[in-house]
């Protein structure tokens, strides 16, 4: 009977301390000053799978943006008045918060209506305890659609699809460049075409209003679900995005999470951020990229005629092959080989000097589009391009 009485006595020992610690922990977060973005995630999710969750806090981070990442279980603790005064937005990333408790869908409906933002992402919210897939995503009911609609068919839950824009001014209000559109409208590579994303499907439970959708997800059948959406509850707004914003950013495509996240916080939320120039100047970028022998003619005229200067640091990029279309065309800078050796020297002084992709540039970029290059091909050409700069100016 003792035994019972002292494994009752460890267990209430070893909860009380862990509400005290969680509740300083709490009274930590709702007693500092500084103004940060939550990040609300599930803490187990991100013990497995954290590269999602390091890529929202590398956009942020380089967006000069102050943030805290805080577990969702305590989230739902704390006073949604008293987080307002210093925390003016919370996301809710994908994969990192698949799993929250139903009880935060009320915490973030008392947040937004005292004036906050949030931003729920793709499968935020979409399955319960046991890491099954809801019958209603989380926050269904506030967003007036479900999208967890995961039932005996998978394919009825998720899609590939095009973003779709509605108008050119909301594509410019999500500072997506022109150049990144095929119509204007339509999300695309810079030479690509339309991108395709997964996508979840969405069961619109409540009419939205044209003001309200900044774009569509249009997927296979043609039917145009919602993208990128905006609800106003209360003082505050609430944001949805259909895309794994997270998991496309640290597959390379930065372009949506970025777009999203500077609008979001700095349009909507009026986030204060550092300006990511040096010394809080504007400035510009000038990179050259370096792809043929056409520029054995051209750029020591640009020394020549001053348009490369010293005082004005640019980047030089360049294809190292001595062909550029296919081999034994001739056509390539020939880095290794005189005159693209001289030329590539003369650029030290003006610049840095990088490796601009595989080896030769029309030849690897159509070859890698066309599947004729693989992973091995693809790594070798990149390999081969990198150690041939380095062997003429001598830095990685």
């Amino acid at each position: 009977m003792k035994k019972i009485y002292v494994f009752v006595l460890i267990i209430f020992l070893a909860i009380s301390v862990y509400s005290f610690y969680a509740y300083n922990n709490e009274k930590d977060i709702e007693q500092d000053k500084e103004i940060t973005v939550i990040l609300a995630v599930n803490s187990n999710i991100v013990k497995t799978d954290s590269k999602v969750l390091k890529g929202y806090e590398s956009v942020l981070q380089e967006e000069g943006v102050a943030y805290r990442i805080i577990d969702v279980y305590n989230l739902q603790h704390l006073q949604p008045a008293e987080i307002l005064k210093n925390s003016p937005a919370v996301i809710f990333p994908d994969r990192v918060a698949e799993n929250l408790p139903q009880e935060i869908a009320m915490w973030l409906h008392d947040y937004l209506e005292q004036g906050g933002y949030s931003l729920i992402v793709y499968d935020a919210g979409s399955l319960n305890k046991r890491e099954k897939h809801l019958g209603n995503a989380v926050f269904s009911s506030l967003l007036g659609f479900n999208y967890s609609t995961f039932k005996e068919d998978r394919r009825q839950a998720f899609h590939h699809g095009y973003l779709e824009f509605l108008t050119e001014e909301k594509r410019d209000f999500f500072q997506i460049p022109l150049g990144k559109t095929v119509d204007g409208v339509t999300l695309s590579g810079y030479h690509y075409g339309k991108l395709s994303y997964s996508m979840r499907n969405i069961e619109v439970q409540h009419a939205l209003r044209d003001e309200d959708i900044y774009a569509w997800a249009v997927v296979e059948d043609g039917r145009k679900i919602p993208g990128i959406v905006k609800r106003n509850i209360g003082k505050g707004s609430l944001f949805y995005v259909n895309l794994p914003l997270g998991a496309m950013k640290i597959d390379a495509d930065d372009l949506p999470l970025r777009a999203v996240l500077r609008t979001v916080l700095f349009n909507f939320a009026k986030v204060p951020h550092v300006l990511n120039v040096p010394d809080g100047k504007g400035g510009i970028v000038i990179n050259w990229h370096i792809d043929s022998n056409v520029e054995w003619f051209f750029l020591p005229r640009m020394i020549r005629e001053g348009l490369l200067r010293k005082n004005i640091p640019m980047s030089f990029h360049i294809t190292a092959s001595d062909f550029r279309d296919n081999p034994g065309d001739e056509m390539g800078f020939m880095v290794t080989e005189y005159p693209g050796r001289d030329i590539a020297l003369q650029l030290i002084p003006y610049g840095r000097i990088g490796s601009h992709g595989g080896w030769a540039h029309n030849w690897y970029g159509y070859g890698v589009e066309a599947g004729r290059l693989h992973d091995a091909d693809i790594d070798k050409y990149i390999s081969m391009n990198n150690e041939a700069i380095e062997s003429v100016t001598k830095r990685r």
